[in-house]
């Protein structure tokens, strides 16, 4: 999720996005703008860009994204085992053990 410092800035500034997936959504996008710190999620991405420049990721970007999103679901869904306000560090356990399975982070 990108931390919005300058929404008019966000606006006005073209996206330049990098296509990780098959389609020019914005699930298959990830996307920064001016305003914008770091990556944008996909609501910010259709409130924020309306242009965008979208370049091809690199083959080794999009395959570490697939692994990410892959830990993440698992990650998701085993933090739902336990009650709101509770699930951040189980997810937070579960994505470092998950990363680490698929090499993305080390030991």
């Amino acid at each position: 999720m990108g931390i919005v410092v300058d929404e008019e800035l966000a606006k006005k500034t073209p996206c330049t996005c990098f296509k990780i997936g098959s389609t020019n959504e914005p699930k298959d996008l990830l996307c920064f703008s001016g305003g914008v710190i770091g990556t944008m999620t996909d609501a910010q991405d259709v409130k924020f860009c309306t242009e965008r420049i979208i370049k091809p990721a690199e083959d080794g970007i999009r395959a570490r994204v697939e692994k990410f999103r892959e830990a993440s679901e698992i990650c998701v869904k085993e933090a739902e085992k336990y009650p709101k306000g509770e699930r951040l560090l189980p997810r937070l356990a579960c994505m470092g053990r998950e990363l680490r399975k698929r090499g993305l982070l080390k030991e």
